[in-house]
């Protein structure tokens, strides 16, 4: 099974390959913005490009494309498509923090 782990500012979250597809597919729902366009690009290399001996994939995400993928969560959230992992990812964009991430509350 292949893992998608996005990063930003020390955190890190990570979707299995079927959720980072309709991330993918909720990215080109709109009209396309040339940073959510090549955000979709990544994610879908790394979702397809995995294999048994690497698994994980990274993401790196720019201020930029974390506005992309949290307004991508947020249209599928509209549409009824979120489940945890989704949601946890999100919820993290929107500045959620696990205990000892950066700006967790001391």
């Amino acid at each position: 099974m292949t893992f998608v782990v996005f990063e930003w500012d020390g955190i890190t979250r990570s979707l299995e390959e079927e959720d980072s597809v309709a991330v993918v597919a909720a990215l080109r729902s709109k009209a396309l913005r040339p940073a959510a366009a090549n955000l979709a690009a990544k994610i879908e290399m790394q979702a397809r490009g995995g294999t048994f001996a690497q698994p994980a994939q990274n993401v790196r995400l720019g201020v930029e494309e974390q506005r992309e993928l949290r307004e991508a969560l947020d249209r599928l959230d509209e549409q009824s498509s979120m489940n945890h992992a989704r949601q946890t990812l999100r919820t993290a964009l929107s500045g959620e923090r696990r205990p000892g991430e950066p700006g967790y509350p001391a």
